[in-house]
């Protein structure tokens, strides 16, 4: 069998919440006769759990579900501090450590969300002569511009664009979660980057388990289905960078002006919720509904009850690259219209026609909402399917064929 190393600082191993695309990348390669091993942090990212407590080893390998992990040691971390740019560099050192008296792989297989695990996947790829694929999943340190963390004139910001230029010519191939990675290339004028070698794996899901979630009895469901006139459903985290007060005040002022039945069922936690809670309790806003955090299994059930999904995504620069959120594929598979609040290139949910997206306007959300709530049976039903169709290709089987061309080279 052809040994797979994937290396993903915060992959998780299943029964604990954080990543699990590689971790389902891993099964499906592995019923294609694959023998993938995941290199991850024993510290999980979020919590207070390391799964190297109590013992002495710098590593250690266990096995779940039938996938290997070997949990390798780094540092403790609170935040987005010191200690954890200081866990990055453990995990780069003990990643070579740990992988210095295995048997070679047949290719490793390294994805960000920190450089320094697809430089550790690069150094030991040479080492060993085999394929290297780097996977990009967020445009660093394009995004510290885009989102204001660096002056686009920085000299560190000069460093940090080198740095990720030797990457991508060091490495055999690379994956893009955004569709358009490729134009980022031609964009920072990186000739020397063969974009061939460039690829897209968006993010994605399980078809066949999100939709036994989505039958399975919830009381979340139930409470939608119950609710009168057209319902809309948000799943997500409740902050500025997905902003829902425009939303908010377009539900109050549909209903206040009679002009259309509709309810906003609000799923998440975050920094903005008290604040929203606090808007909708003065402005009598009864047609809004927080109903906080849920479990994420619970989620494709809510989804599938209600009549239409809303994402909510602050605009961004990084936009131009394409989309790549895993909340797309989520309501794609609950075959129900959706509802973006912001509007993006390239954007599926129109490409497809299973939803509408406003300018992030009160006034456009407004329009857009009446657009869903007005829909006849017929277009409202041809709109579901769209989804659903759309859906096939976030797939993580679909997608795994694509991440297998690329590992062979082909």
């Amino acid at each position: 069998m052809k040994k797979i190393w994937i290396f993903n600082h915060y992959a998780v191993p299943p029964g604990y919440r954080g990543e699990s695309r590689h971790f389902q990348f891993a099964r499906i390669l592995r019923d294609r006769g694959y023998e993938p091993v995941i290199f991850s942090s024993s510290f999980l990212h979020g919590t207070e759990t390391d799964l190297l407590d109590g013992l002495e080893a710098d590593s250690v390998m266990r096995v779940y579900e039938g996938i290997p992990f070997v949990h390798v040691r780094t540092r403790r971390y609170k935040g987005n501090g010191a200690d954890r740019i200081r866990g990055m560099a453990d995990y780069y050192r003990m990643v070579k450590r740990a992988a210095k008296d295995m048997e070679p792989p047949y290719a490793i297989y390294a994805s960000s969300p920190h450089p320094l695990a697809l430089l550790a996947a690069i150094k030991l790829a040479r080492r060993f002569s085999v394929r290297c694929v780097c996977e990009v999943r967020d445009l660093w340190p394009e995004s510290f511009v885009a989102y204001g963390m660096l002056d686009a004139r920085s000299p560190v910001l000069k460093v940090l664009y080198a740095a990720e230029h030797y990457l991508y010519r060091a490495c055999d191939a690379l994956v893009f979660t955004m569709p358009n990675g490729a134009a980022y290339l031609a964009e920072r004028g990186w000739t020397d980057v063969d974009p061939a070698k460039a690829a897209s794996v968006n993010n994605g899901i399980d078809v066949a388990s999100f939709d036994a979630l989505a039958n399975a009895p919830s009381p979340y469901a139930r409470k939608i289905a119950a609710s009168p006139g057209f319902s809309l459903a948000y799943c997500g985290t409740v902050a500025d960078t997905h902003p829902l007060l425009p939303l908010i005040k377009a539900v109050e002022q549909l209903c206040q002006e009679g002009a259309c039945d509709v309810s906003l069922h609000v799923f998440g936690d975050g920094d903005q919720k008290d604040e929203l809670e606090r808007y909708c309790k003065d402005h009598a806003v009864g047609a809004v509904r927080f109903e906080g955090a849920v479990d994420h299994d619970l989620v494709p059930s809510i989804m599938h009850a209600a009549d239409a999904n809303v994402i909510s995504v602050a605009p961004s620069d990084l936009s131009r690259f394409g989309i790549s959120w895993l909340k797309l594929p989520e309501c794609l598979a609950a075959g129900k219209p959706i509802l973006m609040t912001s509007e993006f290139p390239h954007n599926p949910v129109i490409d497809e026609e299973c939803g509408v997206q406003a300018d992030g306007t009160v006034d456009d959300m407004k329009r857009k909402i009446q657009r869903l709530c007005s829909l006849d049976a017929v277009a409202y039903r041809r709109m579901c399917g769209n989804a659903r169709r759309a859906a096939q290709s976030y797939d993580m089987r679909v997608l795994a064929s694509k991440l297998e061309r690329v590992i062979e080279g082909k």
